[in-house]
C-alpha cells in the first residue's frame, strides 16, 4: 500500500483528502502546529522519517487580510515552506 504525507491535514481540503483516501492509501500527516514553526531542516527530517511514497502539500496560509498584515509569516507559509517540501520530496524520492 503507497503511503501519502498530508501537510495541512486539519485544514480544509486536507482533511477531506484524508477522509477520501482512509482505506485506499496509508496516510501519515505533519502534527499540528508543526510546519508554523518548521524550518527546511525539520521539514526534510520529517519526510526522512515517515518515508512517503507521495506528498500532498496542502498546508498555507489562506486569509488574505491576515497574509496581509504578516507579509513575512504569509512568504514563509506559501513559498519557503512548499519550495523546502518539495526539495525534501526530491531527496526522498517521493512524487
Amino acid at each position: 500500500m503507497k503511503k501519502l504525507l498530508v501537510s495541512g491535514a486539519g485544514g480544509f481540503v486536507g482533511a477531506r483528502i484524508m477522509t477520501q483516501l482512509a482505506g485506499r492509501y496509508e496516510l501519515c500527516a505533519f502534527p499540528k502546529g508543526m510546519l508554523a514553526a518548521a524550518d527546511e531542516q525539520t521539514v526534510a527530517d520529517w519526510v526522512r522519517r515517515e518515508q512517503p511514497d507521495v506528498i500532498v502539500h496542502t498546508a498555507a496560509l489562506s486569509d488574505t487580510g491576515y497574509s496581509e498584515k504578516h507579509p513575512d509569516e504569509s512568504y514563509r507559509a506559501n513559498v519557503l515552506l512548499p519550495c523546502w517540501m518539495a526539495a525534501a520530496a526530491q531527496k526522498s524520492g517521493a512524487k
